[in-house]
């Protein structure tokens, strides 16, 4: 397998986008595990953006790593901009 810089990007993104969901999972659990989390509570607050970034710039690294589409890159491309589907709505809903 050849490794040029499309397959670093692809990787690159597959990777920020997992940091993103591991993010995710981390707050929820503190949140339950604190009995919640305030609306304007800073640890959201940053976690939100953090969160949000992880996953934008996973989506483009994943988008420009896309070319020779293969499956796993497809779903590096889908796991990336869920994680930033996820962030955006969580952060409208609250």
């Amino acid at each position: 397998m050849l490794k040029d810089s499309r397959s670093i990007a692809a990787l690159a993104g597959f990777v920020l986008a997992t940091a993103s969901a591991l993010i995710a999972i981390w707050l929820w659990s503190y949140g339950f595990a604190v009995g919640g989390l305030a609306q304007a509570d800073p640890l959201l607050v940053a976690s939100f953006r953090t969160g949000m970034a992880l996953s934008g710039v996973g989506s483009l690294f994943a988008l420009v790593g896309l070319r020779p589409a293969t499956r796993t890159r497809w779903l590096g491309v889908a796991w990336a901009l869920l994680g930033l589907l996820f962030w955006g709505g969580t952060a409208l809903m609250r």
